[in-house]
């Protein structure tokens, strides 16, 4: 199926989202915000709308998404799922959820599996969404999901990052503007992905109350120019204890400290929810406390 006719599917199906909720979904009584969960050396931020919407952006690499996740949405219901890029430790998680939740559509950015890991992978999983039936749509730089008066906007790719060589910077960069509070979402693009943003896009499509840190805290993004664009108050890290790529590197963490951003980890905080407070005030609670990075 072409890109056209599947821009045209994703309008019709976002656009009747709000009526199409999952009912007990909808009667649930979670509070709405932003929440980055320990699935180990991995990706995967959940997203509740004030409506009890729910997007999961990326799914870690493994069943780590079944217990995170099992707190959080005792009805097992998933309205959408993001897959920011074809990497394992982004949708690695994603075959063990079908098994538990119902879930919605899957959203993706059109890039076929990476070469770091077996490409069947990737498309037994898309066989998997098939047999079940549940929608896989493609979404690029411009689309939008609206939910009540509350967004999700995809920055990137656009049709030149999506033929990048490298296939990190063809992953879904995505603003969030939920619970009062702005959330920029930067899978794992790299120094020449986040310039590429900066040159771009105005500057005010960039400014979020809240990052999640791009490729686990690599030293090859976080940016000086692009953290500064952003000019977060607090930013998220998803990343596995002990992980042996060295991630969140010494070199990205001082980058965000020169910003004054307060920093939270999924290794030492644990699963990490951020909420706004009546008075305006992010408001974060962490599964375990910790004498780090903050």
């Amino acid at each position: 199926m072409n890109r056209p006719h599947l821009v045209f599917v994703a309008i019709i199906f976002l656009a009747a989202l709000d009526a199409w909720l999952w009912q007990d979904v909808l009667a649930a009584n979670s509070t709405p915000g932003i929440t980055a969960l320990d699935v180990g050396q991995g990706d995967a931020t959940l997203a509740e709308f004030k409506s009890g919407a729910t997007i999961l952006t990326d799914t870690g690499p493994d069943t780590a998404i079944l217990r995170a996740l099992e707190p959080l949405l005792p009805r097992r219901n998933i309205d959408l799922v993001v897959l920011t890029h074809p990497q394992l430790d982004h949708y690695g998680g994603l075959r063990h959820l079908l098994g538990r939740y119902r879930i919605g559509a899957v959203l993706v950015n059109g890039r076929d599996g990476d070469s770091s890991t077996p490409g069947s992978l990737w498309r037994e999983l898309m066989e998997n969404l098939k047999e079940r039936d549940v929608p896989v749509i493609i979404l690029r730089a411009g689309d939008r999901i609206k939910i009540g008066g509350e967004t999700m906007t995809f920055l990137g790719p656009d049709r030149n990052l999506i033929q990048s060589a490298e296939l990190n910077d063809t992953g879904f960069v995505a603003r969030l503007e939920l619970s009062g509070f702005r959330t920029l979402l930067t899978a794992d693009i790299d120094e020449a992905g986040e310039a590429y943003l900066e040159k771009n896009l105005p500057p005010e499509f960039l400014r979020a109350d809240l990052l999640k840190v791009a490729h686990h805290g690599s030293r090859f993004s976080s940016s000086d120019g692009f953290l500064r664009a952003v000019a977060p108050k607090a930013v998220l890290i998803e990343v596995g204890k002990d992980n042996r790529f060295g991630h969140p590197t010494q070199e990205a963490l001082d980058r965000l400290l020169a910003i004054g951003a307060t920093i939270f980890r999924t290794d030492k905080n644990g699963t990490v929810k951020v909420t706004r407070t009546r008075s305006g005030v992010l408001s974060v609670k962490v599964a375990r406390a910790t004498a780090g990075e903050e």
